[in-house]
């Protein structure tokens, strides 16, 4: 686990740029392979079930509370401030933390 400060203009945070527009990201989750999740339950349940972060987005107050599960991973988490934070999504993230994950492979048929 790395923390490094970002603003919103960071390159790092592409993945979570303007969140509210919903046709850039059906376009852009599935080309891109990954998926999100937001809030501290929604990103430890991905972790459990084996799925591997890309990155965290979160502000300090959540940093704490996902540490213990993301300490083990090899992971890039960018910390903002909540006014940068919302600038880079494009609303008020009310669960403080967004993640993206690499989707899996589908199984053949």
């Amino acid at each position: 686990m790395r923390v490094v400060e970002v603003g919103a203009a960071d390159p790092r945070v592409a993945d979570y740029r303007d969140l509210t527009d919903m046709q850039w990201r059906q376009r852009m989750e599935p080309a891109q392979g990954l998926f999100l999740a937001e809030g501290e339950k929604v990103i430890r349940r991905a972790l459990e079930a084996g799925y591997r972060p890309r990155s965290v987005l979160l502000t300090s107050r959540w940093l704490a509370g996902l540490s213990p599960v993301l300490e083990e991973q090899d992971v890039e988490i960018l910390l903002a401030d909540e006014a940068t934070l919302r600038s880079i999504v494009g609303f008020r993230l009310h669960r403080g933390a967004l993640a993206a994950f690499e989707r899996r492979a589908h199984p053949p048929i």
